[in-house]
């Protein structure tokens, strides 16, 4: 089950939480009537209209965070505060090599898609945590012989 944290700044009660995520998400999730009192604020339980756990982000991504992890299951949340667990091991989004799987670890962030119809399937994962960028370099040394832009190389030269 997902949950959705809501602040004491904008709610004082279990019930006013429950209306505020109500309001918040304008119907896309429907609390279950169980919410606890967590630091800082409130805890509701919630369910999806439309299968998703949270709002879409671009291109229908959501990008989530790593909170603990099991020998199976790994709990992360989302941007918008909902909490779930998935399987701890997801595919990767790797076109070159497909069916590349990963194995979550608690601190990551990664970025996904979730499966129609379901609220834990997880699939093109991206480990935006472990994104790095790539170095830079100067091109191709000066001794390597190669196509130059604007000027006509002949092909059936042989070299």
């Amino acid at each position: 089950m997902a949950f959705r944290l809501v602040s004491k700044e904008n709610a004082r009660t279990a019930a006013d939480a429950e209306a505020f995520v109500t309001s918040d998400c304008g119907g896309a999730v429907v609390p279950t009537g169980v919410t606890s009192e967590v630091s800082g604020g409130w805890s509701v339980q919630v369910y999806s209209t439309d299968g998703l756990c949270s709002p879409p982000t671009a291109r229908g991504r959501v990008l989530l965070k790593v909170i603990s992890v099991d020998q199976v299951t790994a709990h992360v949340r989302d941007r918008a505060g909902f909490e779930f667990d998935v399987p701890r091991l997801v595919p990767l989004f790797l076109p070159s090599f497909p069916g590349e799987t990963v194995e979550l670890q608690s601190g990551q962030t990664l970025s996904c898609e979730i499966a129609a119809g379901t609220q834990h399937r997880l699939k093109d994962v991206v480990i935006e945590s472990e994104l790095r960028e790539r170095r830079e370099f100067e091109g191709a040394p000066s001794n390597v012989r190669g196509w130059t832009p604007g000027i006509a190389t002949n092909l059936d030269e042989t070299h």
